[in-house]
């Protein structure tokens, strides 16, 4: 892969002989934010890629994605030619946030539909970074649904310890953190999305839409204004065909005081959708979020 380069420690390179001589297909990826995950998924698959093997990737962390916009799980099949960073997703699930406890639920439901989606030798999943408190949690409820056959636990200290202490009888390998691993700001990572954000929607256009020809989802929660904040202006959604199965987003543009019709700015051919799904963020059409009165949060 052209990701090649990466500085890894040695624990890793024999992980990776491990996955690949056990042929153990789904490796799950834990550890807090920023403690080297997504760089330990790049180096796997460039790994599997040169034992010319086929990988997945399921993109479960919906802040600070690889594949695909930011507030979705993804699935992206790596093939050597880009870095992992540009490869399309080939499969989405619409999250709605970018905070991985508040949309716990469908974060778990989508890692679980796209792993079973992920039809390759090897699967990795690379997961949000929240471990702690309500994160303990979640990942128990991601490792009980991947049923992986290893887990990779990024670690450096004992900070994982309550996750892997509950999954003990499974096969775990703790790793240490990536040299090139390094704390990100608040800032940054807003930054990030925005960019991410923007370029998913550079080719988006602007369809109208009868509501009443739509299957309306996941109205925001209560919190931000109930059922009626949902057609607010900005609204970042998730769009489904007919048989549910997601296609991409949508950021709600316009909709008429009777709401007899909504505007979208999404690149999904309109015509191949029938499901709207509202999520609980507000974005511009520079990927910038926004706060529910419609200006731009700080950083």
């Amino acid at each position: 892969m052209t990701d090649a380069g990466l500085d890894v420690p040695s624990a890793w390179r024999s992980a990776a002989d491990r996955i690949l001589d056990a042929g153990w297909r789904t490796t799950l990826i834990i550890g807090e934010t920023d403690a080297g995950k997504s760089t330990l998924c790049r180096y796997l698959c460039r790994r599997i890629l040169e034992a010319r093997a086929a990988v997945a990737v399921v993109d479960a962390d919906i802040g600070q994605k690889d594949i695909g916009p930011p507030a979705t799980v993804t699935l992206g099949f790596p093939d050597g030619s880009r870095p992992l960073a540009e490869t399309p997703p080939d499969g989405f699930y619409f999250v709605g946030s970018t905070n991985p406890i508040r949309g716990m639920v469908p974060l778990v439901i989508g890692v679980a539909r796209l792993a079973r989606a992920a039809e390759r030798p090897f699967v990795l999943v690379d997961t949000p970074g929240a471990v702690r408190g309500p994160g303990q949690t979640l990942q128990g409820w991601l490792i009980e649904t991947v049923r992986p056959d290893i887990i990779l636990a990024i670690e450096s200290g004992r900070e994982l310890a309550p996750i892997l202490d509950a999954h003990r009888h499974l096969r775990i390998l703790p790793l240490p953190r990536s040299p090139e691993a390094k704390r990100k700001s608040t800032a940054f990572r807003a930054q990030a999305r925005a960019r991410s954000f923007a370029r998913y929607f550079a080719a988006a256009k602007e369809a109208r839409f009868d509501p009443a020809r739509l299957v309306l989802q996941r109205a925001p929660r209560p919190d931000i204004g109930g059922p009626d904040a949902a057609f607010a202006p900005n609204r970042l959604c998730g769009v489904a065909d007919r048989d549910g199965a997601c296609l991409g987003l949508a950021i709600l543009q316009l909709a008429d005081p009777d709401r007899r019709s909504l505007t979208l700015l999404t690149p999904v051919p309109p015509g191949q959708i029938a499901v709207l799904q509202f999520g609980d963020l507000r974005i511009d059409r520079d990927g910038r979020e926004l706060r529910e009165d419609g200006v731009s949060k700080r950083a």
